[in-house]
């Protein structure tokens, strides 16, 4: 098992609290939550046991991705589902993004302790925090009333 330093550690518990918390008050939904909570239990607990770290045809991280792409394509598919994506909460949808400034703030964390490669990090060009900070400048906007869900949704 891979140690990891403790500001890592601190970071990404941060990140997943906030989008645990973020996905929460968007839904309204304690149903969502625990539906949540449950899926990132089994990932985490597949990651700790090395699931994903052999190499397989198909590769198994697509674990981690195709049954939220299939639960999300069910949800555009079903009235109750358009229900369910129509009724979020559009600021908690934008807060959300947040999330991309700790998670990259972790990366960086984790290349200088030689745990990921520094190409995942802003340092090397991938400038997804850069997401989590537009997010910032929108949210601002929208609370200022200079920016209008009208215009965020065209």
């Amino acid at each position: 098992m891979i140690s990891l330093g403790l500001p890592s550690v601190m970071v990404f518990i941060a990140a997943a609290g906030w989008a645990l918390f973020a996905s929460y008050k968007a839904t309204r939904s304690g149903r969502w939550l625990t539906l949540v909570m449950f899926w990132l239990v089994i990932q985490g607990a597949l990651s700790l046991a090395g699931f994903y770290q052999h190499a397989t045809t198909p590769p198994r991280i697509m674990l981690i991705t195709f049954p939220p792409l299939v639960f999300v394509i069910t949800r555009l598919l079903t009235l109750k589902g358009r229900d369910f994506l129509a009724n979020l909460d559009l600021f908690w949808i934008l807060a959300y993004h947040l999330v991309r400034i700790p998670v990259e703030i972790g990366l960086f964390f984790l290349a200088a302790e030689g745990k990921v490669p520094l190409g995942m990090t802003f340092e090397a060009g991938n400038y997804d925090i850069i997401s989590g900070m537009s997010a910032l400048i929108i949210i601002f906007l929208q609370l200022s009333g200079r920016l209008t869900s009208k215009v965020l949704f065209t």
